[in-house]
């Protein structure tokens, strides 16, 4: 009779992708952290670095569909942002409970499927 291993000693592929996406979104989080509240005026509009950089990065339906009110103030392409907004995160508590069902379900999915 043949004893199978217990599931946490198997020797299972380490989930590289779901592990560099969860680090990539919480150094982006720790990064807007350090961005400063004080208010400047960039193109005509007075706005703070950590409200340009979630306008710059955030998914906003106008600036998908080409209808930007501030142009100037755009980053990235406007399709990107499908991407970029992806590890924007509001606060601690909503990194946390992202990255706990994402990490979950990230692994569980890796391993399933390569």
């Amino acid at each position: 009779m043949v004893r199978s291993q217990p599931f946490f000693a198997r020797d299972l592929p380490t989930p590289y992708a779901t592990l560099i996406l969860a680090g990539i979104s919480i150094l982006v989080y720790l990064y807007m952290q350090t961005l400063g509240q004080t208010p400047r005026v960039v193109d005509n509009v007075r706005v703070d670095d950590l409200n340009l950089f979630f306008y710059r990065f955030s998914l906003i339906p106008e600036r998908l569909f080409g209808a930007s009110q501030y142009p100037a103030l755009d980053a990235v392409p406007a399709p990107l942002t499908l991407l970029t907004s992806m590890f924007l995160h509001g606060g601690l508590t909503h990194l946390i409970i992202n990255m706990i069902a994402f990490v979950s379900f990230g692994i569980a999915l890796e391993r399933k499927i390569g």
